[in-house]
Protein backbone atom coordinates (compact mmCIF):
# COMPACT_ATOMS: atom_id res chain seq x y z
CA UNK A 1 0.00 0.00 0.00
CA UNK A 2 1.08 3.49 -0.78
CA UNK A 3 2.11 5.35 2.25
CA UNK A 4 0.94 8.96 2.93
CA UNK A 5 3.61 11.64 2.30
CA UNK A 6 5.22 13.42 4.82
CA UNK A 7 5.94 16.99 5.32
CA UNK A 8 8.96 18.27 4.28
CA UNK A 9 8.68 22.47 4.19
CA UNK A 10 7.17 24.71 7.15
CA UNK A 11 2.99 26.31 6.62
CA UNK A 12 4.59 29.47 8.14
CA UNK A 13 7.75 31.37 8.76
CA UNK A 14 9.45 32.42 11.84
CA UNK A 15 7.09 36.09 12.63
CA UNK A 16 4.14 33.57 11.56
CA UNK A 17 3.33 34.82 7.73
CA UNK A 18 2.28 32.17 5.36
CA UNK A 19 5.61 30.93 3.35
CA UNK A 20 3.66 29.50 0.24
CA UNK A 21 -0.03 29.55 -1.13
CA UNK A 22 -1.91 27.67 -3.76
CA UNK A 23 -2.88 24.19 -4.19
CA UNK A 24 -0.99 21.31 -3.58
CA UNK A 25 -0.31 17.62 -3.25
CA UNK A 26 1.98 17.06 -0.39
CA UNK A 27 1.66 18.61 2.88
CA UNK A 28 3.19 21.75 4.53
CA UNK A 29 4.53 21.16 8.43
CA UNK A 30 1.54 22.99 10.04
CA UNK A 31 2.26 24.24 14.58
CA UNK A 32 0.24 26.08 16.25
CA UNK A 33 2.73 27.84 18.36
CA UNK A 34 3.91 29.59 15.22
CA UNK A 35 0.73 31.63 14.49
CA UNK A 36 1.85 34.77 16.09
CA UNK A 37 -0.85 36.94 14.52
CA UNK A 38 -4.65 37.07 14.91
CA UNK A 39 -4.57 34.67 17.88
CA UNK A 40 -7.96 35.05 19.01
CA UNK A 41 -9.27 34.09 15.59
CA UNK A 42 -7.51 30.62 15.45
CA UNK A 43 -9.62 27.56 14.48
CA UNK A 44 -8.75 23.85 14.28
CA UNK A 45 -11.17 21.77 12.75
CA UNK A 46 -11.54 18.99 11.20
CA UNK A 47 -14.78 16.94 9.44
CA UNK A 48 -15.69 13.33 8.46
CA UNK A 49 -18.63 12.35 6.35
CA UNK A 50 -19.44 8.89 5.50
CA UNK A 51 -22.57 7.79 3.18
CA UNK A 52 -23.96 5.39 1.62
CA UNK A 53 -27.53 4.86 0.11
CA UNK A 54 -29.19 4.20 3.26
CA UNK A 55 -26.92 6.64 5.82
CA UNK A 56 -25.27 9.84 5.90
CA UNK A 57 -23.45 10.52 9.19
CA UNK A 58 -21.53 14.15 9.51
CA UNK A 59 -18.92 14.99 12.55
CA UNK A 60 -17.42 17.92 12.99
CA UNK A 61 -15.05 18.80 16.10
CA UNK A 62 -13.50 21.98 16.20
CA UNK A 63 -11.30 24.42 18.35
CA UNK A 64 -12.08 27.84 17.52
CA UNK A 65 -10.19 29.22 20.76
CA UNK A 66 -13.05 30.89 22.14
CA UNK A 67 -15.37 28.18 21.97
CA UNK A 68 -14.86 24.40 21.17
CA UNK A 69 -17.31 21.76 19.84
CA UNK A 70 -18.35 18.69 19.04
CA UNK A 71 -21.28 18.08 16.22
CA UNK A 72 -22.74 15.19 15.12
CA UNK A 73 -25.58 14.90 12.15
CA UNK A 74 -27.02 11.34 11.39
CA UNK A 75 -29.17 11.35 8.10
CA UNK A 76 -31.53 8.17 7.80
CA UNK A 77 -32.19 8.52 3.47
CA UNK A 78 -34.28 5.65 3.70
CA UNK A 79 -36.76 7.57 6.34
CA UNK A 80 -35.97 11.00 5.16
CA UNK A 81 -34.90 12.02 8.74
CA UNK A 82 -32.52 13.77 10.00
CA UNK A 83 -30.75 13.81 14.07
CA UNK A 84 -28.27 16.12 15.56
CA UNK A 85 -26.69 17.35 18.47
CA UNK A 86 -23.91 19.96 18.88
CA UNK A 87 -22.14 20.24 22.60
CA UNK A 88 -19.51 22.98 23.11
CA UNK A 89 -16.24 23.97 25.42
CA UNK A 90 -15.94 27.02 26.83
CA UNK A 91 -12.20 29.09 26.28
CA UNK A 92 -10.50 26.19 24.89
CA UNK A 93 -7.48 27.80 23.31
CA UNK A 94 -5.94 25.04 22.32
CA UNK A 95 -6.58 22.44 25.29
CA UNK A 96 -8.42 20.34 22.66
CA UNK A 97 -5.10 19.38 20.98
CA UNK A 98 -6.02 19.17 17.98
CA UNK A 99 -3.92 17.29 15.19
CA UNK A 100 -0.51 18.63 13.51
CA UNK A 101 -1.59 16.22 10.71
CA UNK A 102 -4.55 15.15 8.90
CA UNK A 103 -2.86 11.86 8.75
CA UNK A 104 -1.76 11.38 12.18
CA UNK A 105 -2.85 11.95 16.09
CA UNK A 106 -5.72 11.61 17.94
CA UNK A 107 -9.05 13.95 18.28
CA UNK A 108 -10.59 13.46 21.51
CA UNK A 109 -13.85 15.25 23.08
CA UNK A 110 -15.70 14.06 26.11
CA UNK A 111 -18.11 15.15 28.96
CA UNK A 112 -20.79 13.43 30.95
CA UNK A 113 -23.03 12.28 27.97
CA UNK A 114 -20.88 11.95 24.99
CA UNK A 115 -17.40 10.25 24.15
CA UNK A 116 -15.33 10.93 20.70
CA UNK A 117 -12.20 9.30 19.65
CA UNK A 118 -11.06 9.51 16.28
CA UNK A 119 -7.48 8.33 15.15
CA UNK A 120 -5.66 8.63 12.05
CA UNK A 121 -2.95 6.51 11.48
CA UNK A 122 -1.44 6.56 7.91
CA UNK A 123 -3.87 5.72 5.75
CA UNK A 124 -6.39 4.76 8.11
CA UNK A 125 -8.78 6.14 10.45
CA UNK A 126 -10.71 5.26 13.39
CA UNK A 127 -13.63 6.88 14.25
CA UNK A 128 -15.79 5.36 17.82
CA UNK A 129 -18.35 7.55 19.70
CA UNK A 130 -20.73 6.71 22.50
CA UNK A 131 -23.58 9.48 23.25
CA UNK A 132 -25.70 8.95 25.77
CA UNK A 133 -29.21 10.64 24.84
CA UNK A 134 -28.27 11.74 21.66
CA UNK A 135 -31.56 12.23 20.06
CA UNK A 136 -35.01 11.91 21.15
CA UNK A 137 -33.92 9.92 24.32
CA UNK A 138 -31.81 7.66 21.96
CA UNK A 139 -28.17 6.62 22.17
CA UNK A 140 -26.11 6.60 19.52
CA UNK A 141 -22.99 4.63 19.27
CA UNK A 142 -20.36 4.56 16.43
CA UNK A 143 -17.38 2.48 15.60
CA UNK A 144 -15.75 3.11 11.91
CA UNK A 145 -12.83 2.45 10.02
CA UNK A 146 -12.12 4.77 6.74
CA UNK A 147 -9.41 3.60 4.92
CA UNK A 148 -7.62 5.00 1.64
CA UNK A 149 -8.73 4.20 -1.59
CA UNK A 150 -7.56 6.53 -3.90
CA UNK A 151 -4.75 8.12 -1.72
CA UNK A 152 -5.14 11.50 -3.23
CA UNK A 153 -4.71 14.55 -0.47
CA UNK A 154 -5.34 17.89 -1.89
CA UNK A 155 -3.49 20.16 0.33
CA UNK A 156 -4.25 24.16 0.18
CA UNK A 157 -2.49 27.36 1.63
CA UNK A 158 -4.22 30.89 1.40
CA UNK A 159 -2.95 34.28 2.31
CA UNK A 160 -6.14 36.81 3.46
CA UNK A 161 -3.75 39.49 4.23
CA UNK A 162 -3.00 40.83 7.65
CA UNK A 163 -1.23 37.76 8.79
CA UNK A 164 -4.55 35.70 8.43
CA UNK A 165 -4.40 32.47 6.59
CA UNK A 166 -6.04 29.34 6.18
CA UNK A 167 -4.52 25.85 5.59
CA UNK A 168 -6.89 22.91 4.46
CA UNK A 169 -6.71 19.00 3.22
CA UNK A 170 -9.07 17.77 1.44
CA UNK A 171 -8.55 13.79 2.05
CA UNK A 172 -10.49 12.34 -0.62
CA UNK A 173 -11.14 8.72 -1.94
CA UNK A 174 -11.75 6.63 1.38
CA UNK A 175 -14.35 3.74 1.88
CA UNK A 176 -15.65 2.55 5.33
CA UNK A 177 -17.06 -0.23 7.10
CA UNK A 178 -18.26 -0.49 10.34
CA UNK A 179 -21.43 0.26 12.51
CA UNK A 180 -23.91 3.02 13.46
CA UNK A 181 -26.18 2.35 15.98
CA UNK A 182 -29.38 4.60 17.39
CA UNK A 183 -32.19 3.15 19.82
CA UNK A 184 -33.03 0.04 17.97
CA UNK A 185 -31.74 1.62 14.50
CA UNK A 186 -28.46 0.08 12.43
CA UNK A 187 -26.76 1.50 9.86
CA UNK A 188 -24.15 -0.44 8.45
CA UNK A 189 -21.18 0.52 6.51
CA UNK A 190 -19.68 -1.57 3.84
CA UNK A 191 -16.41 -0.93 1.55
CA UNK A 192 -17.36 -0.78 -1.72
CA UNK A 193 -20.69 0.76 -0.61
CA UNK A 194 -19.76 3.47 1.41
CA UNK A 195 -17.68 6.34 0.53
CA UNK A 196 -16.25 9.19 2.84
CA UNK A 197 -13.89 12.07 2.92
CA UNK A 198 -12.25 14.24 5.73
CA UNK A 199 -11.65 17.92 5.96
CA UNK A 200 -8.79 19.36 7.64
CA UNK A 201 -8.79 22.69 8.34
CA UNK A 202 -6.47 25.14 10.24
CA UNK A 203 -5.59 28.88 10.22
CA UNK A 204 -6.44 31.90 11.99
CA UNK A 205 -9.03 33.45 9.10
CA UNK A 206 -12.47 34.36 10.09
CA UNK A 207 -14.92 32.60 8.04
CA UNK A 208 -17.49 35.16 6.94
CA UNK A 209 -21.65 34.70 6.90
CA UNK A 210 -23.15 32.74 3.71
CA UNK A 211 -19.34 31.26 2.98
CA UNK A 212 -20.54 28.24 0.99
CA UNK A 213 -18.75 24.80 0.58
CA UNK A 214 -20.08 21.84 -1.37
CA UNK A 215 -17.95 18.64 -1.35
CA UNK A 216 -19.00 15.20 -3.10
CA UNK A 217 -16.92 11.74 -2.71
CA UNK A 218 -18.00 9.25 -5.10
CA UNK A 219 -17.79 7.18 -8.16
CA UNK A 220 -19.48 8.00 -11.42
CA UNK A 221 -21.59 5.91 -13.64
CA UNK A 222 -17.96 4.98 -15.71
CA UNK A 223 -16.59 3.96 -12.29
CA UNK A 224 -13.59 6.15 -12.49
CA UNK A 225 -13.13 7.44 -8.85
CA UNK A 226 -14.54 11.62 -8.28
CA UNK A 227 -14.00 14.33 -5.51
CA UNK A 228 -14.72 17.45 -5.71
CA UNK A 229 -14.86 20.58 -3.38
CA UNK A 230 -15.75 23.81 -3.91
CA UNK A 231 -15.74 26.64 -1.74
CA UNK A 232 -17.99 30.18 -2.60
CA UNK A 233 -16.94 33.21 -0.40
CA UNK A 234 -16.46 36.98 -0.59
CA UNK A 235 -13.35 36.71 0.65
CA UNK A 236 -11.66 33.82 -1.30
CA UNK A 237 -8.32 35.21 -2.53
CA UNK A 238 -6.88 32.31 -3.48
CA UNK A 239 -9.40 29.48 -4.70
CA UNK A 240 -9.07 26.16 -3.75
CA UNK A 241 -11.95 24.80 -5.03
CA UNK A 242 -10.74 21.39 -6.77
CA UNK A 243 -11.82 18.48 -8.14
CA UNK A 244 -10.07 14.72 -7.90
CA UNK A 245 -10.73 12.57 -10.92
CA UNK A 246 -9.23 8.59 -11.66
CA UNK A 247 -6.03 9.99 -9.06
CA UNK A 248 -5.63 13.52 -10.81
CA UNK A 249 -6.08 17.08 -9.30
CA UNK A 250 -7.82 19.24 -10.90
CA UNK A 251 -7.67 23.02 -9.63
CA UNK A 252 -10.51 25.33 -10.19
CA UNK A 253 -10.98 28.87 -10.41
CA UNK A 254 -13.16 31.06 -8.09
CA UNK A 255 -16.76 29.82 -7.46
CA UNK A 256 -19.83 31.95 -7.32
CA UNK A 257 -23.06 30.37 -5.78
CA UNK A 258 -26.74 32.13 -6.29
CA UNK A 259 -29.24 30.88 -4.14
CA UNK A 260 -32.94 32.54 -3.54
CA UNK A 261 -33.04 32.29 0.47
CA UNK A 262 -36.76 33.36 0.68
CA UNK A 263 -37.11 29.67 -0.84
CA UNK A 264 -35.28 27.39 1.27
CA UNK A 265 -36.22 24.24 -0.87
CA UNK A 266 -34.57 25.73 -3.89
CA UNK A 267 -31.66 24.73 -5.32
CA UNK A 268 -27.95 26.36 -5.60
CA UNK A 269 -26.33 26.90 -8.58
CA UNK A 270 -22.76 26.48 -8.47
CA UNK A 271 -20.74 28.52 -11.10
CA UNK A 272 -16.91 29.13 -12.30
CA UNK A 273 -15.70 32.16 -13.38
CA UNK A 274 -13.66 30.40 -16.27
CA UNK A 275 -17.04 28.54 -17.24
CA UNK A 276 -15.34 25.19 -16.90
CA UNK A 277 -18.07 24.62 -14.40
CA UNK A 278 -21.87 24.70 -14.06
CA UNK A 279 -24.02 22.63 -11.28
CA UNK A 280 -27.16 22.50 -9.48
CA UNK A 281 -27.14 21.23 -6.10
CA UNK A 282 -31.02 20.50 -4.97
CA UNK A 283 -31.38 19.61 -1.10
CA UNK A 284 -33.22 16.47 -0.56
CA UNK A 285 -36.54 16.60 0.98
CA UNK A 286 -40.05 14.44 1.85
CA UNK A 287 -41.85 16.11 -1.27
CA UNK A 288 -43.05 18.38 1.78
CA UNK A 289 -41.81 20.66 3.57
CA UNK A 290 -39.42 18.89 5.37
CA UNK A 291 -35.79 19.35 4.23
CA UNK A 292 -32.55 17.03 4.97
CA UNK A 293 -30.56 19.26 6.55
CA UNK A 294 -29.77 20.23 10.38
CA UNK A 295 -27.41 22.69 12.44
CA UNK A 296 -23.99 22.42 12.86
CA UNK A 297 -22.98 24.77 15.61
CA UNK A 298 -21.66 28.24 13.25
CA UNK A 299 -23.27 26.45 9.71
CA UNK A 300 -25.94 24.60 8.18
CA UNK A 301 -25.18 20.96 6.98
CA UNK A 302 -27.66 20.52 4.02
CA UNK A 303 -28.01 16.65 2.41
CA UNK A 304 -28.90 16.98 -1.44
CA UNK A 305 -27.52 15.88 -4.99
CA UNK A 306 -26.18 17.48 -7.80
CA UNK A 307 -26.40 17.42 -11.33
CA UNK A 308 -24.34 19.51 -14.18
CA UNK A 309 -21.10 19.17 -15.71
CA UNK A 310 -17.60 20.67 -15.86
CA UNK A 311 -14.44 20.32 -17.63
CA UNK A 312 -11.16 19.03 -16.14
CA UNK A 313 -7.61 18.98 -16.90
CA UNK A 314 -6.68 17.73 -20.69
CA UNK A 315 -10.71 18.91 -21.54
CA UNK A 316 -12.00 15.50 -20.48
CA UNK A 317 -15.84 16.59 -19.78
CA UNK A 318 -17.53 15.12 -16.55
CA UNK A 319 -21.55 14.91 -16.39
CA UNK A 320 -23.33 14.50 -13.33
CA UNK A 321 -27.02 13.30 -12.75
CA UNK A 322 -28.39 13.56 -9.08
CA UNK A 323 -24.53 12.17 -7.67
CA UNK A 324 -24.80 12.36 -3.70
CA UNK A 325 -23.17 15.54 -2.61
CA UNK A 326 -23.06 17.62 1.15
CA UNK A 327 -22.97 21.25 1.35
CA UNK A 328 -22.05 23.45 4.53
CA UNK A 329 -23.31 27.40 4.68
CA UNK A 330 -22.18 29.77 7.76
CA UNK A 331 -24.00 31.65 9.44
Amino acid sequence: MTTKPTPDKDLLDKSGRLLKEGLFSTPFAYDRSMIKYNRMNISERDCFYIANRRFGLYISVCDKSITGYVSIILADFENMTVMSRTLTKFLPFGKMKMPQSPNAGEISFSNEKCGVLIVSNGNEKYIKCDFIDFYDSKNLYINLTLRADNLVDVYSAADFGENRFEYNCFGAGMLARGVVRIGGAEYTAECEKTYAFHNFERGNNKSLTHDAYLYANHYLKNRMPFSLKLKDSENNAVSNSCAVYNGSINRLGKIRTSHNEKTPKSSYLFNEIGHALNMTFTPLDNNQDYIMRATAYDRMVIFGRIEGDMILNKNISVGFNRLPALMEVIF
